[in-house]
């Protein structure tokens, strides 16, 4: 009998693991993070019709190519970071803070003591 052929999918970019350069923590591990979705997403109000909910919930576009991404640095320091990776390459070209305020913050110069 022979061995069932391994379906695993793998995310290493040139047989490496893949990692994500965390804004507030450096770069780490994709296993510390969890991917909350397409980042382009526009969800509707709360009250909005079931319809409307469906479609920004189900009917989704599937990128080939460069697209931003949610994901939560949930094994770090639990922040919410957009990402911006190629869905064939698995390549990041950039990442920041997914809240403009924490974006603004990181970006001011330390105050030297």
């Amino acid at each position: 009998m022979s061995a069932a052929p391994d379906l695993t999918l793998s995310c290493t970019v040139n047989d490496r693991m893949l990692r994500i350069d965390c804004p507030f923590c450096g770069l780490r591990d994709h296993s510390e993070f969890t991917y909350g979705g397409d980042a382009s997403v526009e969800y509707p109000a709360l009250d909005a019709s079931a319809d409307l909910w469906h479609d920004a919930v189900f009917q989704r576009e599937n990128i080939d190519g460069v697209q931003f991404e949610t994901w939560q640095h949930l094994q770090g320091c639990r922040m919410w970071i957009i990402v911006e990776r190629d869905t064939r390459t698995h390549a990041i070209h950039s990442v920041r803070a997914a809240h403009d305020g924490m974006q603004a913050v990181l970006k001011k110069p330390k105050d030297p003591q």
